[in-house]
């Protein structure tokens, strides 16, 4: 996820955003639908969410930790729901042994892939304090490299023994696309889909895989009821 420090600047960053639009740098995009929302978590770690389908009994994914957990500790505090967070990367593991967590926040130390195995992560940032690693073919230029289980996400669910998801966030660093895939491609529908989209990285090619990714959503009756000031972060409800 990126790092952004004051909201204040949320403002100048949609108008930027616009501009590049314009500009075909940018997804023109914004809410489909018009629902009660409420924003919960960090500036930095916070996700908009759909209070009326949440309750007690809601199943949560949360994917992708790294060092901020507010988001889910939010939905715990507010819902009083169980959320199952994922992430096997080192600096998360290490993070998260350090904190006081709450019983029903259940972390578990495996990433989230279209397929079942292992993967490379990467770390491309030499800051001691980044904590985003991403799956990647190839890691020469990297910083730091470590092979971690991923899993698709049918599996995951059925070794919880779920057969729905009611939230299910994805902060991935770029999977998200091939997970996607991998899940439109089953039966599972989650009711509020968090995404965070990572086209900055690779402009071109991710821009074009972004729009027919929320292409396909659409096509699926998922439609976007919120979009972050700094525009890579999407909510959908079906």
């Amino acid at each position: 996820m990126i790092k952004f420090l004051d909201p204040i600047k949320n403002p100048a960053r949609r108008a930027r955003r616009y501009v590049r639009a314009f500009l075909g740098h940018e997804l023109w995009l914004d809410r489909q639908v018009r629902r009660p929302s409420v924003r919960l978590g960090s500036y930095y770690g916070g996700w908009t969410v759909l209070p009326k389908l949440i309750g007690p009994k809601s199943i949560v994914y949360s994917f992708g930790i790294g060092d901020d957990i507010s988001w889910d500790l939010g939905m715990i505090d507010r819902f009083g729901v169980t959320v199952h967070g994922f992430d096997p990367t080192p600096r998360c593991v290490t993070w998260l042994r350090r904190q006081k967590l709450p019983e029903a926040f259940c972390f578990h130390e495996v990433g989230l892939a279209n397929y079942d195995g292992q993967a490379t992560f990467v770390m491309r940032n030499s800051a001691p304090d980044w904590s985003s690693y991403n799956i990647a073919s190839a890691s020469e230029d990297a910083y730091e490299n470590v092979t971690c289980p991923v899993q698709r996400l049918a599996t995951i669910m059925k070794s919880l023994s779920h057969d729905y998801i009611d939230v299910l966030k994805l902060d991935i660093e770029g999977a998200e696309y091939d997970v996607l895939q991998d899940i439109m491609a089953g039966v599972v529908r989650p009711k509020q889909l968090l995404i965070e989209f990572h086209y900055f990285e690779d402009l071109e090619r991710r821009l074009k895989d972004t729009k027919v990714a929320i292409n396909g959503l659409n096509r699926d009756g998922y439609r976007i009821f919120s979009r972050s000031a700094s525009g890579y972060e999407f909510g959908f409800v079906r």
